[in-house]
């Protein structure tokens, strides 16, 4: 019984805590393309890669794209471990 009101609370928590991750890794991947990428003259919004933001070759630009990109990194790193987990614990949760 306890198996089967623990499991859609930790559900709602991790999907929360994921999405906010993944909206400030898409926040963090357009900032690195406004500093680093080529300006958009079109007027038109494009849509970001965040992969090649994080793990991109284009130039390593200055100090403070570096950091940013590291953080991103972190931040997929982040995303990934959840995922993980939750996989891991979803035998054991699930009623």
């Amino acid at each position: 019984m306890r198996a089967m009101v623990l499991f859609p609370i930790l559900s709602g928590i991790w999907a929360l805590v994921v999405l906010a991750l993944f909206i400030a890794a898409i926040r963090m991947s357009y900032a690195i393309e406004r500093r680093a990428g080529p300006p958009n003259r079109t007027g038109l919004p494009r849509y970001t890669n965040i992969f090649a933001s994080a793990f991109g070759s284009k130039g390593g630009g200055d100090a403070e794209v570096v950091a940013m990109r590291r953080n991103l990194r972190l931040l997929l790193l982040a995303i990934l471990v959840l995922f993980a987990l939750f996989a891991a614990l979803l035998p054991v949760l699930r009623p």
